[in-house]
C-alpha cells in the first residue's frame, strides 16, 4: 500500500505529465499566451523559475558515451544532474527523461552552465541563444 506522500508524488507526477502533454499540443501562440498569464502570478518564491526537487533518471551523451544519472531538481529553465564526472561548462547537451512512468521520454537540449564535484546544471534556454550566434 502506498503511503500518503507516495500518493501525493504519484498524483503530482501525473499532473505534471498531463500539463506537459497539453502544452506540447498547443500552438506556439497558445503557449506564449499561457506563459504570459502564468508569469503574472507569483509562483516562484524569489527564484526566476520555480524549482522542484525530484529524482528522475536521465540519459545524456558526452565523450562519445551515453551516461545515465539522476536529475536532482528541475524547473522550466533547466535541471541539476548529480554525477561524479560532469561535462565541461559551455557544452551543448541533449537530455532524455520521462516525467511519469509509461510516458514517452522528453528530449531537451541545453547548455552546461555550472559544473562541480556533485554534478552539473543545464540551462534549457541557453541552447537556442548560443546556437543562433554560432
Amino acid at each position: 500500500m502506498l503511503s500518503e506522500m507516495e500518493h501525493e508524488f504519484e498524483d503530482e507526477t501525473r499532473i505534471t505529465a498531463r500539463l506537459i502533454d497539453l502544452i506540447c499540443e498547443m500552438t506556439i501562440v497558445q503557449q506564449l499566451n499561457l506563459l504570459r498569464e502564468l508569469d503574472t502570478r507569483d509562483y516562484r518564491g524569489g527564484r526566476s523559475d520555480y524549482r522542484r526537487s525530484r529524482k528522475i533518471a536521465v540519459d545524456y551523451e558526452f565523450d562519445n558515451r551515453i551516461h545515465r544519472d539522476f536529475i536532482h531538481d528541475i524547473s522550466a529553465a533547466g535541471v541539476f544532474i548529480g554525477t561524479h564526472s560532469p561535462p565541461s561548462v559551455g557544452e551543448l547537451i541533449t537530455l532524455s527523461f520521462s516525467v511519469a512512468k509509461g510516458k514517452k521520454p522528453l528530449t531537451i537540449t541545453g547548455r552546461i552552465v555550472r559544473s562541480n564535484d556533485r554534478g552539473f546544471a543545464v540551462d534549457f534556454r541557453r541552447s537556442t541563444r548560443k546556437e543562433s550566434s554560432e
